[in-house]
C-alpha cells in the first residue's frame, strides 16, 4: 500500500514528511457543501484554503443572536458558483468543506440553524 497526502498543499510548497501518511491510515474526511453569501467569505476562497466556520443563528425574540465556531481549519475542496441560483442576487455560492465524519452533523445543523461566516486562516510560512 502506497502513501496519501494528509493535508492541503499549496502551490510550491516542497512535500514535508508530515503532509503524507500510509494509506490505510489517513483520516477519512467528508465532503460537505454549504451556502455562504459574499460578504460571508473572503474575496477570491479557493481550493487549498484553510477557513474556520462560525454560526450566528437565526434571530429570535427570545434570545440575542451570539455567533459561535462550528469548525476551526477546515480544508476548503471547491468553490462553486451556480448562476445565481444560490442566492436571490446570485451572492450565495457553494463552498465545499472537507470535513471530519464527526463532525458533520454539526455543521449540516450549522447551516439550517442560521448565518454561516468562514474565516481563512493565514498560511504559515514554510
Amino acid at each position: 500500500m502506497g502513501y496519501v497526502v494528509s493535508r492541503p498543499l499549496h502551490s510550491g510548497e516542497l512535500l514535508p514528511a508530515s503532509a503524507v501518511t500510509p494509506g490505510g491510515t489517513a483520516v477519512q474526511q467528508r465532503l460537505v457543501t454549504v451556502p455562504v453569501d459574499r460578504l460571508h467569505r473572503p474575496a477570491g476562497l479557493r481550493r487549498g484554503a484553510q477557513v474556520d466556520v462560525y454560526v450566528t443563528p437565526t434571530k429570535s425574540e427570545a434570545a440575542p443572536a451570539t455567533t459561535s465556531l462550528v469548525l476551526a481549519s477546515v480544508p476548503v475542496d471547491d468553490v462553486v458558483s451556480d448562476g445565481g441560483r444560490l442566492g436571490p442576487a446570485g451572492d450565495a455560492v457553494g463552498v465545499v468543506l472537507r470535513v471530519p465524519p464527526g463532525q458533520v452533523e454539526a455543521l449540516v445543523a450549522a447551516t439550517r440553524s442560521g448565518v454561516l461566516d468562514l474565516v481563512q486562516v493565514p498560511v504559515s510560512a514554510p
